[in-house]
């Protein structure tokens, strides 16, 4: 499988393509991309990409109101 292959740039387009789809407003592709990436990355265990995932759904929380949910997202990443 070609997806297998290139595991870290899969996480990163997929993160890529979550935050086109928050600035756009729709955060329920936004988050299923983002929710994809995180996978890819813990699947694949790419600790440089971990931080920026965390932070990344973090953010996205906190922009779409769910502070709660962006705490928790902020504090794994310390």
């Amino acid at each position: 499988d070609e997806k297998r292959k290139e595991p870290e740039a899969l996480a990163v387009a997929n993160m890529t393509i979550a935050n086109v789809y928050h600035l756009e407003g729709n955060n329920e592709k936004a988050f299923t991309y983002a929710f994809c990436a995180d996978s890819i990355i813990d699947d694949n265990k790419i600790t440089r990409l971990k931080l920026y995932s965390i932070l990344n759904l973090g953010d996205m929380f906190e922009k779409s109101g769910k502070i709660s949910a962006a705490l928790d997202y902020t504090e794994k990443a310390y």
